[in-house]
């Protein structure tokens, strides 16, 4: 039996190229970091997010990551509310996901309804 992924997903895959780690997929260098703390200071929520998934995947800083990502949500991010929302209901603070959910609804975040809805289940 063959395990060439070729023949397993169709061509195109090399198996002499290195994969693209996700640390690799949200690297930054030094410039880049400045740059975006310094929109974020400004007001810019992606920036802010995107300060968020640098550290959370691929420094893999937890506070500094949570740091952003608070930033980016009170910036009206909505992917950055559900996330917020989503771990309050992880943690079983509904009154607190409820809170954020909402923002995360209003500032467009569509995957956030699905979650509206088990957390009203939940109070």
């Amino acid at each position: 039996m063959s395990h060439d992924p070729n023949e397993l997903f169709g061509k195109g895959i090399s198996l002499d190229e290195d994969p693209v780690s996700t640390a690799n997929a949200f690297g930054l260098g030094e410039e880049e970091l400045f740059d975006l703390a310094e929109k974020s200071k400004k007001g810019d929520k992606g920036a802010a997010y995107r300060l968020y998934e640098f550290y959370q995947f691929s420094m893999y800083d937890k506070d500094k990551a949570s740091h952003w990502l608070i930033v980016a949500a009170n910036l009206n991010h909505g992917t950055a509310q559900h996330t917020i929302a989503l771990d309050f209901f992880e943690d079983g603070k509904y009154e607190k996901a409820l809170s954020w959910c909402e923002k995360a609804i209003e500032n467009g975040e569509v995957n956030a309804r699905e979650l509206l809805d088990e957390i009203k289940e939940r109070l």
